[in-house]
Formats: structure tokens, sequence, C-alpha cells
């Protein structure tokens, strides 16, 4: 089971780290064997990779890859405020069209990580 996490980062102090870590936290916490996809912590591939090539990384560096990351998701949860986030607004767009359920309450995200695994047990 994945769970990628879509949440504002541009103009938020130090990008949004702890909302998306909180959210990464909370996830942990109450969900066993989840990978959380966290754009945060992806971001550092993607700044590596430019800086490996001898590039400055762009918006839509970022932006390409976690889309990518997204397309491996089982759900997407929307951190405070991604309505406002045009990235996010992206995200969950695609999501959507590609039958990724989002979720923007963390009872509901878990409630469908329950029903997934009980259709497996």
């Amino acid at each position: 089971m994945k769970v990628y996490l879509s949440g504002p980062m541009t103009g938020i102090e130090n990008y949004n780290c702890d909302g998306f870590s909180n959210a990464e936290k909370e996830i942990w916490k109450r969900a066993k064997n989840v990978e959380v996809l966290n754009p945060w912590v992806l971001s550092g591939v993607v700044s590596a990779e430019c800086a490996r090539l001898g590039a400055a990384p762009e918006y839509y560096d970022y932006l390409r890859y976690d889309i990518q990351k997204l397309m491996t998701a089982d759900a997407v949860f929307l951190l405070d405020g991604w309505e406002n986030s045009k990235g996010a607004v992206i995200e969950n767009e695609i999501a959507q069209k590609v039958g990724i359920p989002s979720f923007a309450k963390m009872d509901e995200l878990f409630a469908y990580i329950d029903s997934l695994r009980s259709l497996n047990e």
C-alpha cells in the first residue's frame, strides 16, 4: 500500500516540511506496512540529480518526478491548503482521472486503507 502526500510547498516556510513530515508520521503511526510518498523528501532526489547534471532544478522538474511517484500510489492524502497549490491541484486532478482516490481527512484515509486490507484477507 502506497499513500502519496499532496499539498502546498511554494511560499510556505521551509517548503511546508512540517506539514508533510507530520502527515507522514501520522500515517506511519496508525497504519502498518504503508509506504508514504512524501514530495518534500522526493524533492531531494530531484535536486541531487539536477546537481549531478550541472543544472538548477526548476518547478516542473519537481512536478514531473512527483507525478511519476503519484502514479504508483494507491491513495492520495491532501494536506491542508492543497486547493491553493497549483501543483497539488494538478496532482489531485491526475489522481481522480486515473482512479486513485484522494482524502483530505486522515480518518477517511484510514477507513479506505482498512477496507482494502479486509478485501485482501
